[in-house]
């Protein structure tokens, strides 16, 4: 019924043409008699294989050992010794057959019955046709008397051989459930969720390093998966270009933090939807200020439970929508609002991209998500949040937050290429850069109506000027919580901090301060400052004193 020889032949030529060095690793753990075991293979694991793009970048590995033991010389399965006899028949298929994944993929997925002694939910049996005997099973998955012949001997005289080496391989890897999956050393899945073919592609698409024109036409639709065309030969010889080195932005926050909904709705927002900085700067978002796994799965945040629900939101944002426009746009909406969490994400997504964020957070992709951004957080040590790095280099204090020119200007400095943002003005070496780190001295007038640039070169300096104008102070940084300290504005759901909330404290511009338009000094209260408050206080003192002595006094009997 099958033609293994022939198919071996037919995909050993693909395997030669595929990009072997860059398969993506992905390793099965399982065992027979397990009903999500026959499940997975047979429909999730079989529709990857069958699939001839994933095929060829995918290095797929069985290992039907899972929850063995070796007592005594003697092998030990859960399920006992017919679980065990399945083993055998399988480490014999498998070496049979381990030049032709695809081949080994249709005698496990589509007839599975060779796998399983229940039969439910195969695509084999329909009535139970195969038995439950072993021998019956394999004899009725392989036609070919020839294979069925030479695995019956492996089974016999090497069977307990090739189940060992399983083993080795299975002690090293499974974990406590089964079927355990493993892609490019990312465990898939958990306990209570399984583990589908749309989650092998996704992360077998994010994974692949290969060249792009072998990406499956399904990658196309993964965010942040992009295939590279080739460019035309090139008519006459091309001059090569240097490329620019990118500037490496770093942020690392707290959800609720008051001083992170500013930036992040603020200067950030600002920088990431500038096409210019976009063309410069590596952004890497790291949702993840003040939050440690506690337990397998288990977070604390420092705001508490709403605030890791928050972090895990975002981590499912950031990975679905990785173009910064989409990250700038998501975190504002996100971080600048003062529903529960679960609303302001439906205020924020809708349609699929909705569906994407909600399926995100309830699995446990965005537990892993969220995992991987505290592995690069917790190896920094932040005083305050929000935390910013410019290639290295940290900005702003403790005490006072970063503004918009303070963050352009420390990017525009650490650029060294050619396509500087006009904002940044000439390279260091010219004429001075025009954008300042900190407000102007001098007080400006508030600006009520600006009149559309025309069409021509006009000065940078006008343009930053404006928008100094229209800047508020930065909200001051929230410092990360210490044994005995109190937060000033403890993290909450609430509106973003206000003006006064921002301006108070260390060196964060205060109220009233050079720069702020039409400040004035406090004045003293008006009743006070009475002239007549005086006169009045002596004539209600005559008064009381006339009254006072001026009654007749009553005389004693």
């Amino acid at each position: 019924m099958y033609h293994v020889p022939l198919l071996s032949a037919v995909f050993a030529g693909l395997a030669a043409v595929a990009a072997t060095d860059y398969r993506v690793p992905v390793q099965i753990i399982f065992r027979a008699y397990c009903p999500a075991c026959q499940w997975f293979i047979s429909d999730p694991v079989y529709s990857l294989m069958q699939d001839d793009g994933f095929r060829a970048i995918t290095n797929l590995q069985y290992v039907p050992a899972a929850a063995m033991r070796d007592i005594d010389g003697v092998l030990d399965c859960t399920g006992g010794a017919s679980e065990c006899e399945g083993h055998r028949w399988m480490a014999c298929v498998l070496d049979r057959f381990k030049d032709s994944p695809k081949a080994t993929s249709t005698h496990m997925a589509v007839r599975p019955c060779m796998i399983f002694a229940f039969v439910i939910w195969t695509q084999c049996i329909e009535g139970e046709e195969s038995g439950y005997v072993w021998m019956d099973k394999v004899a009725f998955c392989f036609k070919d008397l020839a294979d069925f012949n030479a695995l019956a001997k492996c089974k016999d005289e090497q069977g307990d051989t090739l189940v060992r080496k399983l083993m080795t391989v299975a002690a090293k890897l499974e974990g406590p459930w089964q079927p355990y999956t493993i892609v490019d050393g990312t465990v898939l899945g958990s306990a209570s969720a399984a583990v589908t073919l749309d989650m092998m592609q996704i992360d077998i698409c994010k994974r692949y390093k290969g060249p792009s024109s072998a990406l499956p036409p399904f990658c196309d639709s993964v965010p942040g998966v992009v295939r590279q065309t080739e460019a035309p030969a090139p008519v006459a010889p091309v001059v090569p270009v240097v490329q620019d080195k990118k500037v490496k932005v770093q942020v690392i926050w707290r959800a609720y933090c008051p001083a992170c909904k500013w930036y992040l709705s603020d200067p950030v927002y600002n920088l990431l939807v500038d096409p210019e900085f976009q063309a410069i700067i590596d952004f890497e978002p790291y949702p993840s200020g003040s939050t440690v796994e506690s337990s397998p799965g288990q977070f604390q945040c420092g705001g508490g439970a709403s605030e890791c629900t928050g972090h895990l939101y975002m981590s499912c944002a950031l990975r679905l929508f990785p173009s910064l426009s989409d990250v700038a746009a998501n975190l504002k909406c996100l971080e600048d609002s003062h529903q529960m969490w679960d609303k302001r994400v439906k205020s924020c997504f809708s349609g699929k991209a909705l569906e994407q964020v909600k399926a995100c957070f309830a699995s446990d992709t965005s537990k892993q998500y969220l995992r991987e951004y505290i592995a690069v957080s917790s190896t920094i040590h932040q005083a305050w949040v929000p935390y910013t790095i410019i290639d290295g280099t940290v900005i702003g204090t403790a005490r006072e937050g970063v503004h918009y020119e303070a963050l352009t200007k420390a990017i525009c400095d650490a650029y060294t290429g050619l396509h500087r943002p006009s904002v940044c003005g000439p390279a260091p070496g010219g004429a001075a850069v025009v954008v300042q780190a900190e407000p102007v001295k001098q007080p400006v007038e508030p600006v009520k109506e600006v009149a559309k640039p025309v069409q021509t070169a006009a000065p940078v300096v006008a343009k930053v000027t404006e928008k100094k104008a229209e800047k508020k102070a930065p909200v001051m940084p929230c410092r990360q919580k210490e044994k005995g300290f109190e937060y000033d504005d403890p993290p909450d759901i609430g509106k973003p901090a206000t003006d006064k909330a921002a301006l108070n404290g260390g060196g964060g511009v205060k109220l009233g301060a050079v720069g702020a338009v039409g400040a004035k000094t406090a004045e003293p209260s008006s009743f006070l400052t009475n002239p007549l408050l005086l006169p009045m206080l002596l004539i209600g003192g005559l008064l009381f004193a006339a009254l006072r002595y001026s009654k007749p006094e009553k005389k004693k009997m």
